[in-house]
């Protein structure tokens, strides 16, 4: 037998063993991903999670006497437990347990003793949502959320500058319940199986009195960068 027709019959041969391997590395390959889209792209009944979000307060003053008070913006944090319950494949009942701090300033134009005075409140939040989420991807889902926040305060102070000195007292201040109304969007992404991360805004604007005095109530507000893993 020739030498170029023994070669050329190992050629075939290698050839027909290529293609049977990548056939099976396809028939095995294909079930694996299409498992591991499946695990993905499937949604749980109830997720659970832990948020670490920082927000910005600021206060709606109701003046009693007149005076011309000026709100003025100030950092807060948010840190918590939320869970997901599943009502349809894309409705949630969402709450959470989130001790939340709310911070502002007000400022007193027209008073010559106080030019400012700085509000820490300090509260137990447990939110009482509807959570609308779109259909479940490979890369995760948006969603909206709207509902009622309740609040129990924990810890609340009042300081306050003068043109004499930049502190001249510090005083517990804040009626003990809160409660808000809650709005916010954000986007869930889809990190593994078993692991998503939340971003997204949330406004919580305050329905009750965060605090009350002989000369003003004001009510407390905050938008939070909402940061979440859900397991």
């Amino acid at each position: 037998m020739p030498k170029n027709s023994i070669n050329y019959k190992n050629f075939n041969m290698a050839k027909y063993v290529f293609l049977i391997a990548a056939l099976l590395f396809s028939i095995t390959g294909f079930p694996q991903e299409h498992f591991r889209k499946e695990q993905i792209t499937t949604p749980k009944n109830t997720q659970f999670g832990f948020i670490l979000s920082p927000n910005i307060g600021w206060m709606h003053v109701d003046n009693i006497q007149g005076y011309n008070t000026k709100s003025v913006v100030r950092p807060g944090f948010s840190c918590g437990v939320l869970a997901d319950l599943n009502l349809t494949s894309n409705y949630f009942f969402s709450t959470a347990i989130i001790v939340t701090g709310i911070n502002g300033r007000l400022n007193y134009p027209n008073i010559a003793d106080i030019i400012s005075t700085n509000y820490k409140l300090q509260y137990i939040e447990i939110p009482l949502t509807l959570k609308l989420k779109t259909n479940l991807t490979t890369y995760g889902r948006f969603y909206g959320q709207f509902g009622l926040g309740t609040g129990i305060k924990i810890s609340g102070t009042e300081t306050g500058g003068s043109i004499e000195g930049p502190i001249n007292h510090t005083t517990e201040v804040g009626n003990d319940f809160r409660a808000s109304l809650i709005a916010g969007a954000g986007t869930e992404w889809a990190i593994s199986s078993g692991l998503n991360l939340q971003t997204g805004l949330v406004l919580n604007y305050g329905l009750t009195n965060a605090a009350s005095s002989l000369n003003y109530n004001f009510k407390n507000n905050y938008l939070m960068l909402s940061l979440g893993l859900f397991f």
